[in-house]
């Protein structure tokens, strides 16, 4: 019987690539996804401490300040404060944009200030740079928001005593920290003052008690709530979508004549018979 022949492939590459004893840093959307593994890499993490604080994400930004002071900031990069333990600011005072916000009811878990010196469109990244311009250590975190107030996402945890003891003197109680805000907020944001006219409620033919209309002319939609919030992205869109159809109606349509008065077309009409 005649041997059959066949084909037989060798790999006759000599390369041999070390297999890492450690896996890779998770480096987030910041380190690239291959990264040279040499002999040196292996010793660079072996006395690593696994208590090491989480590092940064820009994902979930948690931006810290203390004594007044204010992060820098960078166009290169987001603003990144000192790394605060989450354990410690649990007792911290915890303030929500809801608290002064003008459009809400005064209740314990809605606003808590005045009428007249509460704030349209209240954002959290404001409430944050009044205290610590007033000298409170703060946590802004982004991500938390009130239950009834899901469209403005964002908090600030203040140090309202340390060791004991008040940090500002001048301010002992909570409400008076919201006042203090408000008022930080109105000098910087002079639009969302209420007015008179705006801060007082009115009542329907039916005694329903309506929202006060906020001052005219309304912000665009990315400045009265955080980029963060589910609104903004469907707002803007549908704001666009606006502008584009108010620009299709001031453009002459087939049946008109540019530059002159609007003219019916010619109707088509198809009838179709059984």
């Amino acid at each position: 019987m005649a041997a059959r022949a066949f084909i037989e492939e060798e790999f006759d590459d000599d390369t041999d690539l070390p297999l890492p004893t450690h896996s890779l840093p998770n480096t987030g959307m910041r380190g690239p996804l291959l990264q040279e593994i040499d002999d040196e890499d292996d010793d660079a993490t072996a006395d690593a401490d696994e208590d090491d604080e989480e590092e940064y994400d820009p994902r979930e930004e948690v931006v810290a300040s203390g004594s007044g002071s204010r992060p820098p900031v960078s166009t290169q990069q987001a603003p990144r404060g000192p790394i605060i333990n989450r354990e410690t600011t649990k007792r911290w005072t915890t303030l929500y944009p809801i608290y002064i916000d003008a459009k809400r009811p005064l209740h314990k878990n809605e606003r808590r200030v005045p009428r007249t010196a509460s704030v349209w469109w209240p954002l959290s990244s404001d409430m944050g740079e009044a205290c610590a311009r007033m000298g409170f250590s703060t946590l802004h975190d982004v991500r938390k928001r009130h239950p009834k107030d899901w469209e403005n996402p964002g908090r600030v945890k203040v140090q309202f005593k340390k060791d004991g003891k008040l940090v500002n003197p001048a301010i002992k109680t909570k409400k008076q920290l919201l006042l203090r805000v408000s008022a930080y907020i109105h000098n910087k944001r002079p639009e969302s003052v209420p007015t008179p006219e705006t801060s007082a409620p009115t009542k329907n033919v039916k005694g329903i008690t309506k929202t006060p209309r906020p001052p005219e002319p309304v912000p665009p939609m990315n400045l009265r709530l955080p980029a963060n919030s589910p609104l903004v992205e469907t707002g803007m869109l549908v704001e666009s979508m606006k502008q584009s159809l108010a620009s299709e109606k001031g453009q002459p349509g087939p049946g008109q004549i540019e530059g002159g008065g609007a003219g019916k077309g010619k109707r088509k009409v198809i009838r179709v018979r059984a």
